[in-house]
């Protein structure tokens, strides 16, 4: 049970609800992440599900992410060799997609957050437009 598990964490997120604050567990899986890998999905559905019962909103942090890493998700999901970085963008949002259909609907949290690997500036650029077209 996670409140023995995590006493720490059980603590946090009952001070942050008892003062009306949203607790977000966020992940950033750095550069060893390939967004098409089902072991890597699996990895994040594990490191989350330990702390399931304690938090409603999950995030996942790709602003520590290479915009020149996950060669091998960028031939998979695409089979291009595109250097205009829209590569990592539709691979990160077909992983994205795929935890928000597969872990957070299906366990009933709040809609999953990201930080996207290039947020700086409201400059439309290859990478943003990839990653949330309008």
């Amino acid at each position: 049970m996670a409140t023995t598990k995590f006493p720490s964490l059980r603590s946090l997120v009952d001070g942050a609800n008892e003062n009306h604050v949203d607790f977000t567990y966020a992940l950033s899986p750095v550069l060893d992440l390939c967004y098409s890998s089902d072991d890597d999905f699996k990895r994040y559905y594990n490191q989350v599900n330990q702390i399931r019962d304690l938090v409603s909103i999950a995030s996942i942090l790709l602003s520590m992410t290479s915009l020149s890493s996950s060669i091998a998700t960028r031939i998979r999901i695409n089979g291009a060799k595109r250097m205009d970085y829209r590569w990592i963008a539709d691979a990160q949002a077909y992983y994205l997609n795929r935890v928000q259909k597969e872990y957070i609907e299906q366990n009933n949290l709040k809609d999953l957050q990201t930080v996207p690997t290039n947020y700086a500036g409201s400059v439309p650029d290859p990478y943003k437009k990839s990653l949330a077209p309008s």
